[in-house]
């Protein structure tokens, strides 16, 4: 089986385990797809070797965006090299983005299900915390970084 085809069979599998509509052909052209709260889009490169995994965090709160800017700098340089999620802003409008690239060979459907999960509720928790969101403590807070936790660590077949 090559990659393209291995990578929508992994796809189609992961969203059956999340109980979603098998939309893995739409999903695979960009479509985004939504589990929980959370916006994703899976875009695999021109040789499907790999695929990047963007989870939508939103967008700052008024007034916050440079110290939320900042934020996620300092989060980019703790994580780089620990296989972990960096931070992007998308192109065509101020949405903040969680990305992950993995590689297509060493994914499983379990794998991307329950990383697609833990995406969805760091975003969750990313979005109560800087004040993306309402919650009971609109305080917002900073949120430690963890750069050696592997958050792709369960993306890939072990």
């Amino acid at each position: 089986m090559n990659t393209s085809n291995q990578y929508l069979q992994i796809l189609r599998d992961c969203l059956a385990l999340a109980q979603l509509p098998d939309r893995a052909e739409d999903i695979v052209a960009g479509a985004p797809f939504h589990l929980g709260e959370t916006a994703f889009t899976l875009q695999a490169d021109d040789a499907g070797e790999l695929v990047t995994v963007q989870a939508e965090l939103g967008s700052p709160p008024e007034g916050r965006e440079r110290e939320v800017y900042e934020l996620l700098l300092h989060s980019n340089l703790l994580l780089a090299g620990s296989f972990g999620p960096v931070f992007a802003l998308r192109v065509d409008q101020p949405v903040l983005l969680m990305v992950l690239t993995l590689p297509v060979s060493a994914l499983t459907p379990e794998g991307l299900h329950q990383s697609l999960e833990r995406a969805a509720e760091a975003a969750t928790v990313w979005r109560v915390t800087q004040g993306f969101t309402p919650s009971a403590d609109p305080a917002p807070r900073r949120v430690a970084a963890h750069p050696r936790q592997s958050f792709a660590g369960s993306l890939v077949s072990r």
